[in-house]
């Protein structure tokens, strides 16, 4: 059993990961607006982004030329988090981790947001 402190810390993680997706999924929904072809490209940098998450696959086993990218993946540091606060292991390279996280959340809403209303706005869409 884990203590409601990790259960509530990894709460917040997954609310982190949902808030990012859904700012990611801004950002593909503008490419749709822009141009159709450049979202498949996109697909695949997000399926490489799954691949080397270390969700399926540790990451001991991944080759030591693949490890740098699995080293900057943003999933790959959510996933981490997750696992280790859930396990209740807390050390120092944890902060690494949530800052790239917040630093990569913050950069994907940002970009999200500019790229959505400079678009919007380019082609005329209007809400209702």
């Amino acid at each position: 059993p884990t203590t409601i402190l990790s259960f509530f810390l990894v709460l917040t993680i997954l609310c982190a990961t949902i808030i990012t997706g859904a700012a990611i999924g801004l950002i593909t929904g503008t490419f749709y607006l822009i141009n159709e072809n450049i979202v498949p490209i996109f697909d695949y940098i997000l399926f490489a982004s799954a691949f080397l998450s270390t969700y399926a696959i540790p990451y001991e086993v991944y080759p030591s030329f693949l490890q740098p990218l699995v080293d900057l993946n943003p999933l790959y540091h959510l996933i981490k988090l997750s696992r280790y606060i859930w396990e209740e292991k807390y050390y120092f390279e944890l902060l690494w981790s949530v800052v790239f996280v917040l630093l990569f959340m913050a950069i994907c809403i940002i970009f999200g947001v500019y790229l959505f209303s400079k678009v919007t706005r380019r082609f005329g869409v209007r809400g209702y």
